[in-house]
């Protein structure tokens, strides 16, 4: 009897220690969550999946080569509000998606690209709570390389990010997924020619994200005024002015919309030789005996320019900061002057994400590309990093994007046909023969068209 009284005497004691070692658990749990609570800012990292975020403010750093009208601030922070408003002209876009995504791009580490993706990514998160989203920058000189393997390999990025140059190629190995099953009502608002240029055979497969094309950079401490259409501007080259041009089939390009220039016909023909590229070429004939330079290496064209040996130089946004830097406020650009028969239409180029066919989150990539494309964010990559928009919803406070915007309007979205792959070749070979004096405009451009139409099989 004594034995189970004892025994009873310790249960009762093991049992008010548990207890009490219970009451101080609860209350250091109940200390701990009540300190997160407290916290005013908790920043997920970006492949995180955040239940309970308050928005941190998101300060992007600026690239010290990125010399624009805001150069004297230290940091600048995109135009992303506590509570996004996003404009109808893209549609609902649908914040209960989930699950992984990764999403590759080739901008340069420490760039302003760069900076205001990483933001825009942060604001994605918070309005994708459940989505996780994986980031990765590869090398421009790798990265559709990379792409190309693993996709065939079966694997790959979700999204991802780059110029159209390749996407013919991409679209027709299967190596990006068409869109028009999913994009219907969500591109308004939206270019057509920046759409146009994300096409392959009538479908789309890209979200466009900004536009390329050329224009006219002139010195304003070399040139007052600058030339408005082809005639002024082979007056200026008579009278000393001097513009410099890359001699290539993508530079020369744009020349041919002033004489009224068709390349090719509705069944994939060349006619060039018929309409109006032989003008085209024949002004350019003219300017280059007039004093103006054609000269086939990038880097030896622009080089005239920047230590002002000439006044002009044909080119495009990408080379706008570095431009500005030398220059300053002698800097002017304009788009290429119109010609006889109407406006230059200088190859329009797109930046823009594709989807990968391999990817098992289709929805998610679709709806994070259109939030990276949205009026906001469209807003933060032209304010911010200079990107010419395709959202006709944006504006930019530098007159210069604002420029290479115009020079979009009228420009020509360069195909993806198969029949266009045919180009390059030919009449790369056709500018430079022409405008070293071997052949003439008209025999340049028949040679060149018979070439493009043997190798099209027209």
């Amino acid at each position: 009897m004594r034995k189970e009284v004892l025994n009873q005497g310790k249960r009762k004691k093991l049992l008010i220690v548990v207890l009490i070692l219970l009451g101080i658990g609860f209350i250091l749990a109940f200390a701990v969550m009540w300190t997160a609570v407290d916290q005013k800012t908790l920043v997920p990292s970006v492949s995180g999946s955040p239940t309970q975020i308050e928005r941190a403010e998101i300060i992007v750093t600026q690239s010290p080569t990125k010399t624009t009208e805001w150069e004297d601030q230290s940091t600048i922070t995109p135009g992303i509000s506590q509570d996004l408003t996003y404009s109808e002209l893209s549609g609902e876009l649908n914040s209960a998606i989930e699950g992984d995504i990764t999403l590759w791009h080739a901008y340069q580490s420490g760039s302003t690209d760069e900076s205001v993706l990483s933001a825009l990514i942060k604001n994605a998160q918070d309005h994708f709570p459940d989505l996780s989203i994986n980031v990765l920058q590869i090398p421009a000189s790798e990265i559709v390389r990379d792409y190309q393997i693993d996709v065939i390999a079966g694997g790959g990025p979700d999204l991802f990010l780059a110029p159209h140059n390749g996407l013919g190629n991409w679209a027709r190995d299967g190596l990006v997924l068409p869109l028009d099953p999913y994009i219907e009502g969500r591109l308004e608002g939206v270019s057509q020619k920046a759409i146009k240029a994300m096409a392959v055979d009538e479908s789309v497969y890209g979200i466009p994200e900004s536009t390329v094309v050329v224009a006219l950079y002139y010195n304003k401490a070399l040139l007052e005024s600058p030339p408005r259409n082809t005639e002024e501007l082979l007056q200026l080259v008579q009278d000393g002015k001097i513009i410099a041009n890359v001699l290539s089939a993508y530079y020369l390009f744009g020349w041919s919309g002033g004489f009224g220039g068709r390349l090719l016909d509705d069944d994939g023909k060349c006619i060039a030789d018929r309409e109006g590229w032989v003008e085209a070429v024949q002004y350019l004939v003219d300017l280059k005996q007039a004093g103006g330079i054609f000269e086939p290496d990038y880097e030896t064209a622009e080089a005239f320019f920047l230590r002002e040996d000439a006044a002009m130089f044909v080119n495009g946004p990408w080379s706008y900061p570095k431009y500005k830097q030398i220059l300053g406020d002698n800097l002017g650009v304009v788009p290429l002057p119109s010609g006889p028969a109407g406006p230059a239409a200088p190859l329009i180029g797109a930046d823009g994400f594709y989807i990968n066919p391999n990817s098992h989150n289709v929805e998610a990539a679709l709806e994070l590309a259109l939030f990276l494309t949205n009026q906001e964010s469209s807003q933060s990559f032209a304010e911010f990093a200079g990107h010419v928009p395709v959202r006709l919803d944006v504006t930019s406070n530098d007159l210069h994007i604002n420029t290479f915007m115009e020079s979009s309007a009228f420009g020509y979205p360069e195909p993806q046909s198969e029949q266009f792959t045919n180009y390059w070749s030919p009449f790369e070979e056709m500018f430079i023969k022409v405008l070293t004096g071997e052949v003439t405009p008209q025999q340049g451009v028949s040679e060149a068209c018979a070439k493009m139409d043997t190798a099209n099989e027209r």
